[in-house]
């Protein structure tokens, strides 16, 4: 609760205190700390007041009033709490020395609703943060999930290929090391950007041909027969020039569109990537295109923070998130065709446009 504790002081109003640590009561951003309680705190009193304070979770939403005649309000969330503090409530409450409070302080005469929604805003913050933090923890987990199952197919494949001698079957083992190897550096990255965003700021400055970018994460996503459905074409006289790209995330674009189309499609289903010039001059685009399992048309809410395709797949709901921001990063965007082509099946296109860039 200590970081929590030290936001709160930030965002409240009115005059503030982390009963897991008590201090002098921080000026809220509207309210000030009266001097009378600066004076007072190295009495003692102050401090086993709002350490008691702490202990008594019952009554949470009661006024209590202070050694000194300010009244208190908890905000209890979880394991941590603070308390708003140097307050001179109206109406009255009837507590000791209330009407001679008010005289000496009328810049700390609060209405009691007003610092009970104070309480209840705060509270509310407490409580996005919380689901925040255990959102990213959820999908680190289950990140981490992934790359455990990949990371498993690496050592049974390992240990296969040290009892064989069969050169086709060594070629075919490394290569699905190397594929497990590809998916679990594109896993790292989606946890690294869940855990910081800011990595999308990075500025785009290496040559990148769109063609081999996708035609790789074909490759890995697909093996043997299954490879035979997923077709990667370049549009004759309409081939586009290179972009300027981030290496570490640009090939996050490719992997989501890539594996998203094979995972939903329906059973049999072409998947077709195509690479060519965009219709908005000085754009390159490649359109990722199938036959989806979908009751309902895709629409721009699929790019949405924890939006999951299909609620009976694996998956974060973060993949479409991550991948978006990482074509703003590099001055372009995603954008999703869709239309319904029979019950429980609809033709789907997904489309990455990007800014050619002169080399």
């Amino acid at each position: 609760m200590a970081y929590l504790g030290a936001l709160l002081k930030k965002l409240s109003p009115l005059p503030i205190v982390d009963l897991v640590d008590p201090d002098v009561p921080e000026s809220g951003f509207a309210v000030s700390t009266p001097d009378s309680c600066i004076k007072n705190w190295g009495k003692g009193k102050c401090a086993d007041y709002y350490r008691s304070l702490a202990e008594q979770r019952d009554g949470a939403d009661l006024l209590t009033q202070c050694p000194y005649g300010f009244s208190t309000l908890c905000v209890f969330v979880g394991d941590g709490s603070v308390a708003i503090t140097a307050l001179v409530p109206f109406p009255r409450t009837e507590c000791d020395g209330e009407r001679m409070m008010a005289k000496r302080h009328p810049d700390n005469k609060i209405a009691v609703a007003r610092a009970r929604l104070v309480a209840e805003g705060l509270r509310s913050i407490v409580c996005r943060i919380r689901e925040s933090e255990q959102e990213v923890h959820s999908q680190t987990i289950m990140s981490l999930h992934e790359v455990r199952k990949l990371n498993g197919e690496v050592k049974r494949t390992a240990e296969r290929l040290l009892h064989s001698s069969d050169v086709s079957a060594i070629s075919k083992g490394l290569n699905t090391i190397h594929r497990a190897s590809d998916l679990m550096s594109q896993m790292f990255t989606m946890v690294e950007m869940l855990a910081n965003e800011d990595l999308t700021d990075i500025e785009a400055d290496k040559p990148c041909e769109l063609y081999p970018l996708f035609d790789k994460a074909r490759r890995i996503y697909t093996s043997g027969r299954e490879s035979a459905r997923v077709a990667i074409e370049a549009v004759p006289f309409g081939y586009p020039g290179p972009v300027l790209a981030c290496e570490s995330t640009l090939p996050l674009i490719a992997s989501v569109l890539v594996n998203n189309a094979i995972k939903y499609s329906v059973p049999g289903a072409l998947v077709s990537i195509t690479v060519r010039r965009s219709a908005y001059q000085g754009f390159a685009e490649v359109a990722v295109s199938n036959r989806s399992r979908c009751s309902v048309p895709l629409t721009e809410q699929v790019f949405a923070k924890g939006v999951r395709l299909a609620a009976d797949d694996d998956g974060s709901g973060h993949g479409l998130f991550l991948a978006q921001k990482v074509a703003r990063q590099h001055g372009g965007r995603i954008v999703v065709k869709s239309s319904m082509v029979a019950p429980g099946e609809c033709e789907c296109e997904f489309v990455c446009i990007i800014p050619e860039r002169a080399v």
